[in-house]
C-alpha cells in the first residue's frame, strides 16, 4: 500500500483523473472553499490516516480518505499538484493549510472526520497528533470533545 508512502514524497505528478461522479455530496457545504483549502483538508486527513500504515486498518483508513476526496470533489491530479507544490511535512504545514479555512462549521467537520480516521488507525499517536493539530488551530480539549459529542448526537437523531 504505497498510497501514504508516496503521497508527499513523489516528484511525479499524478495523472489528472475525472472527478468522482457524485462530486460534492455535501451540496454547497464545501462550495466556498478553494481547491487549495480542500487539498489542505485531504493532506491533513491523509497524514492522520498514515498512522494506520502497516496495520490491519490501513485499507479502511485509505477508504476514508478516498471518500473524503470524493466528497470534496477533488481529483487525484489536483491533490497531487497541491502536494507537489506545498509538500506538507511538519505539523505547522498542516496547521497553516487548515488555518486558511475561516468557516468554523467546516473546521468542526474536519475535526470530526479526522478524529474518525485517527480512531480507525487505533493508535494513541494518531489521536495525540489529531489533538495537537486542533489545539494549534485554537480548539481546547473541551471544545474538541464537545464537537465530537454534538456531531455524534446529530447522527443518532437522524439515524446515521
Amino acid at each position: 500500500m504505497g498510497f501514504f508512502r508516496n503521497l508527499f514524497g513523489s516528484k511525479k505528478l499524478l495523472n489528472n483523473q475525472a472527478l468522482h461522479p457524485s462530486g460534492d455530496v455535501f451540496g454547497g457545504f464545501f462550495s466556498d472553499l478553494t481547491t487549495n483549502q480542500k487539498c489542505a483538508i485531504l493532506a491533513f486527513e491523509s497524514s492522520v490516516a498514515s498512522f494506520a500504515q502497516g496495520t490491519i486498518n490501513e485499507r479502511e483508513a485509505i477508504r476514508m480518505v478516498t471518500n473524503e476526496m470524493n466528497a470534496l470533489n477533488i481529483s487525484e491530479g489536483q491533490f497531487g499538484s497541491y502536494a507537489q507544490v506545498n509538500a506538507p511535512r511538519r505539523v505547522e504545514d498542516y496547521v497553516s493549510g487548515l488555518r486558511t479555512i475561516k468557516d468554523k462549521a467546516i473546521l468542526d467537520y474536519v475535526l470530526y472526520n479526522s478524529f474518525g480516521i485517527a480512531k480507525m488507525g487505533g493508535s494513541e499517536k494518531a489521536l495525540g497528533y489529531h489533538l495537537h493539530v486542533f489545539k494549534q488551530l485554537g480548539y481546547t480539549e473541551d471544545e474538541i470533545l464537545n464537537v465530537i459529542k454534538k456531531i455524534n448526537s446529530l447522527g443518532q437523531q437522524f439515524g446515521l
